[in-house]
């Protein structure tokens, strides 16, 4: 079978089939309802996901469920009055559950059929897609599909809806995924998400690295302007410096040092905007995969966006030297004045 096919991929530990309730299906704790995503693996699945407990087991029998804690947050009871302060979660491990599985037949007609439950364990909550889960044996599941086709599953015929590859190295994944989808099967890894994150921030690097190489040679053609603007408006009080002792040294030093403070400023400012920048772009893009988040058992990242000590430390610097050398030749020009010309410019 595919199934046996996959597991003798070298590298393979294990490979656990999932499916996922075909139909419409309400949940029901005493007067207390939900609506829920219903999934179906195998009895030992969960402990082999390392899923975390919160009480009860991870060991499924026919007729047995287990849910993510946050499910049970989601009950309501349709009784309720307005107004009134929302009820308690329900205790589905004292007080069992029901399931009214919901299915239409060719003329619209709607059938119903009540399957009690007992809940047998909750899970820990873990921010992924097992929080919002009520896991069931998958042979209950293909049992409750099958009544809704109208057939019994045929697992050589259907197969799985989907199937989940534990594998012993991650750095392996790439390849096994590829393996996967030469057999004619779509596979997906985290690693190929993360790669497209990585070639999102690559291209967003070329582009804000071409803006900022526009935004430099701009920057440096303003300050080189604005120091030749400075030194015309002092000619006269560069004159008088030179005529009470200055040497060219202490000029060039005064001009250098107006230059680099300019950048200096700039540079306090690009940070300032930087940090802002990746600040937000962090908080985006942390929902943004928190929401995208589906490995069972997994952690969305909290952190986007990282800054590294040293890079606001190398901006201030960098920023510093563009206007250092953005300013020699104004400050050169400065400095090798005549004092008897400087003090005659008008």
């Amino acid at each position: 079978t595919a199934l046996s096919e996959i597991a003798a991929i070298p590298g393979v530990v294990k490979v656990i089939p999932r499916d996922f309730l075909q139909m419409g299906a309400q949940i029901k704790v005493g007067r207390m309802e939900s609506w829920g995503n219903i999934m179906g693996v195998g009895t030992h699945d969960l402990s082999d996901l390392d899923f975390k407990l919160q009480e009860g087991t991870l060991e499924l029998e026919p007729g047995t469920a287990i849910m993510g804690a946050p499910v049970l947050n989601n009950f309501y009871d349709p009784k309720a009055r307005p107004g009134m302060p929302p009820p308690e979660p329900p205790k589905p491990m004292e007080q069992g559950m029901k399931l009214i599985l919901i299915k239409y037949t060719s003329d619209g007609q709607e059938v119903r059929k009540t399957v009690p439950v007992r809940v047998v364990g909750i899970l820990t909550e873990s921010r992924s897609e097992s929080d919002y889960t009520i896991y069931m044996p998958i042979e209950d599941i293909a049992s409750f599909n099958g009544w809704a086709m109208g057939k019994p599953v045929n697992r050589t015929k259907d197969g799985y809806q989907q199937i989940t590859v534990s594998v012993q190295d991650v750095k392996q994944a790439l390849e096994i995924s590829e393996q996967i989808k030469e057999m004619g099967f779509q596979a997906f890894t985290p690693q190929e998400y993360i790669q497209g994150i990585n070639s999102f921030f690559t291209i967003m690097q070329f582009v804000f690295g071409g803006v900022g190489a526009v935004a430099l040679l701009v920057a440096a053609i303003g300050i080189a302007n604005t120091m030749a603007m400075a030194i015309l408006e002092r000619t006269r009080e560069i004159g008088l410096m030179k005529a009470v002792g200055a040497t060219n040294r202490d000029v060039l030093g005064i001009f250098l040092g107006e230059a680099s403070g300019i950048g200096l400023i700039g540079g306090l400012g690009g940070v300032a905007i930087g940090w802002g920048g990746g600040y937000v772009l962090n908080l985006v893009l942390v929902s943004y995969l928190s929401s995208q988040t589906a490995t069972t058992g997994g952690l969305p990242p909290t952190t986007a966006v990282y800054t590294p000590i040293w890079l606001p430390i190398f901006g201030l610097v960098f920023a510093t030297l563009v206007g250092l050398l953005s300013g020699l030749y104004p400050a050169l020009r400065a400095a090798t004045l005549l004092p008897v010309n400087a003090l005659k410019y008008e």
